[in-house]
């Protein structure tokens, strides 16, 4: 008897397995072929509104393809239900940041055709600063800041073919600029933008010293030249220079006790960035050193004008860019 049950019991658990790979095998598929009419790849996400999940596949450039579907699959219905295809496209390797949508008619006797095409135009600007961050404003918008050896992409829909966009540039071992690039639809722009200087870049690391005055000029002149600071730099913060490059430059710190700390022939080059950690240690006073001041003030109204050497002005609220090459 107990033999005749497990007999059964096999029968029944035969038959159930068989049901469902009969049901496996008879399940409905539909098709779309999709044609992609851009110049660039395009990355497809098909689903249905109500769905979590998704079928993703790549169509290539001027190409097509036929995906298959499969009922349930992505919350689909392929006998009369509708798909809705995410689409974007793919320009230099930077995928456009923004999915357009597209919309296909599920059926299990006939293809559907649906066509994609990319409206949208790249620019990518590259910094070759491999060593201090740049920023960029695009069209007077916020700036946004470009980290050493990184870059910026921006996608834009323009109203036709082409769209100008106007940039200004700075950094720290970058003179400030400005430039005009257009970018096209369905097509990838690109602006270089090279270090053309040097950077002086001073930190108060002290407890509560203030550092008043700077002075930067060249090691070929005698004067000291300009006040260089704007505003009083503070215990924990900083300030910067762009300097003219491939020459020596002489820098002078005075702090809020009239003590000088001089550095000379500071050899700058195209992208080098100078740091001076101040931590307000003392030098011995020098007995002279209000007089040497009274001396030297005859010269505080001598600006160097070339070569150049100009604070930067780092936009506070910029945005940072995270993506390096």
């Amino acid at each position: 008897m107990k033999n005749l049950f497990k007999l059964i019991l096999i029968a029944l658990l035969a038959i159930f397995i068989f049901a469902c790979e009969a049901d496996e095998g008879t399940k409905e598929t539909a098709d779309i072929q999709i044609s992609n009419l851009s110049n660039n790849p395009a990355y497809v996400y098909i689903h249905n509104s109500g769905s979590n999940s998704y079928l993703q596949d790549t169509i290539p450039a001027n190409g097509s393809k036929i995906v298959t579907v499969e009922d349930g699959t992505a919350g689909l219905n392929v006998n009369g239900g509708r798909a809705i295809i995410d689409y974007s496209h793919v320009l230099n390797s930077e995928e456009v940041d923004v999915l357009s949508s597209t919309y296909a008619d599920l059926s299990i006797t006939t293809t559907t055709f649906a066509q994609i095409d990319n409206e949208y135009g790249c620019l990518d600007i590259e910094s070759y600063s491999q060593f201090a961050e740049m920023w960029v404003n695009i069209d007077f918008e916020l700036p946004e800041v470009i980290p050493a050896w990184g870059d910026l992409t921006k996608f834009y829909d323009p109203p036709g073919l082409v769209v100008n966009k106007y940039i200004e540039y700075n950094g720290y071992t970058l003179f400030s600029g400005e430039t005009n690039i257009n970018v096209f639809e369905d097509d990838y722009s690109r602006l270089d933008i090279f270090p053309d200087a040097g950077c002086i870049w001073i930190n108060n690391i002290s407890n509560s010293f203030v550092i008043e005055e700077v002075y930067i000029y060249p090691s070929s002149e005698s004067s000291w030249g300009t006040n260089k600071l704007d505003f009083y730099i503070y215990s924990g913060e900083f300030y910067t220079w762009t300097c003219t490059s491939n020459m020596r430059w002489n820098l002078i710190v005075v702090d809020n006790w009239n003590d000088e700390f001089s550095f000379t022939n500071i050899e700058m080059n195209t992208d080098d960035v100078y740091t001076y950690n101040y931590d307000g240690f003392r030098v011995d006073k020098n007995p002279n050193n209000d007089q040497d001041k009274i001396a030297n003030s005859k010269n505080a109204d001598i600006t160097v004008t070339s070569p150049r050497c100009e604070a930067n002005d780092r936009p506070a609220a910029a945005i940072t860019i995270s993506s390096v090459k």
